[in-house]
């Protein structure tokens, strides 16, 4: 597979899903709109769950992915998330300067520890509402892990914010081909 280079994402139009000019449908619906941790839900599927980081560093951000209007700079962390050893899962994870001062968590040492975990079963953090998105075949996302499948419909992303002292971090979870087809064959 052809890989375009880190960053990968940022380049998506998140909407509530009622907002959604065309909706998925089925199974890979219900676990896009799962308010529960996507970590948890694959590696219940025991298919072999790894992390793999494709890159990891400060950034300045286009203004629709700040989530604070004071922070110039972000810490952005990409990954795929692997069950049976292809990519299932392209995951973004944006955190804002001042976030990073005050966390107990260092965000920038995770290494191939899933984000996930930390997210849901150690830390202070509330959640957001998810908001959606469809990444077609003209986007990053879709260039750099879909186009050499063989894949007819978009990717589908989901994106949920998670504050701590009145500072947000947002995780973008975009279905990769492999995830799609395991879930519509079910």
């Amino acid at each position: 597979m052809e890989r375009l280079s880190f960053p990968y994402g940022g380049y998506a139009n998140w909407q509530k899903f009622s907002q959604l000019r065309c909706q998925p449908y089925g199974i890979l619906s219900q676990w896009l709109q799962s308010q529960d941790s996507l970590t948890e839900r694959l590696k219940a599927l025991d298919l072999g769950f790894e992390v793999e980081v494709l890159g990891e560093q400060a950034m300045m951000l286009c203004d629709n992915e700040k989530t604070s209007t004071s922070d110039e700079v972000y810490w952005v962390r990409e990954v795929l998330l692997h069950l049976d050893n292809q990519p299932w899962i392209f995951a973004r994870t944006v955190i804002p300067q001042s976030l990073l001062a005050i966390s107990n968590i260092d965000f920038k040492q995770l290494g191939n520890r899933p984000l996930g975990e930390v997210l849901f079963n150690t830390t202070p953090f509330e959640q957001g509402p998810l908001t959606f998105a469809e990444h077609a075949c003209d986007t990053p996302v879709f260039q750099a892990f879909a186009k050499d499948n063989v894949w007819s419909g978009a990717l589908w992303g989901r994106r949920r914010p998670f504050h701590h002292q009145q500072k947000t971090l947002t995780v973008a979870e975009t279905f990769l081909p492999a995830a799609c087809a395991y879930l519509q064959s079910l």
